[in-house]
C-alpha cells in the first residue's frame, strides 16, 4: 500500500472538519427557517411557487420582450420615413417595415392573450386555489 501524502492528509483534515458544516446546512435546508425568517423580515411571501405559474411567466416575459422589439421597429420605421427626403425607395423600404411591425406586433398581442387565457385555464384546472396572471 501506498503511504498517505502530506496532500492527502491536508484533503483528510479539512474535509473532517468541514463535514459538521455540511451537515448543519443540510439541516437547514429541510427546515428553511433561516431563509423564511429573513424573507418575512423583508416584507417576501414564503408561499409555495408552482411550477405552471413559473412557465407561464417566462412565456409572458418573454411575448412582452418581442412586442417592445416590435413597439420599437415600428418607431424606427416612422424615423426612417420621416427622414427619407422624398426618396420614394426610402419611403417604400419604410412603409413596408412600418406595415410587417405593426403585423407583428398584432401578432405578439394575440399570443399574449392566447397565452393568459390558457395559462388561466391551465392553472385553474392543474391547482386547488385559483388565481389569475
Amino acid at each position: 500500500m501506498k503511504l498517505i501524502t502530506k496532500l492527502e492528509l491536508k484533503a483528510i483534515m479539512v474535509s473532517l472538519m468541514i463535514s459538521p458544516l455540511v451537515a448543519q446546512a443540510a439541516s437547514d435546508l429541510n427546515g428553511l427557517s433561516r431563509l423564511k425568517n429573513t424573507a418575512d423580515q423583508i416584507g417576501f411571501t414564503t408561499a409555495d411557487i408552482k411550477p405552471q405559474s413559473v412557465i407561464m411567466q417566462i412565456v409572458l416575459a418573454a411575448l412582452g420582450f418581442v412586442g417592445l422589439i416590435f413597439l420599437i421597429m415600428i418607431i424606427y420605421a416612422g424615423f426612417q420615413w420621416m427622414t427619407a427626403g422624398g426618396n420614394e425607395e426610402k419611403i417604400k423600404d419604410a412603409k413596408k417595415r412600418l406595415q410587417h411591425s405593426i403585423i407583428g406586433l398584432v401578432v405578439i398581442m394575440a399570443a399574449f392573450a392566447i397565452a393568459t387565457y390558457v395559462a388561466n385555464i391551465l392553472v385553474k384546472s392543474t391547482t386547488e386555489g385559483y388565481y389569475s396572471y
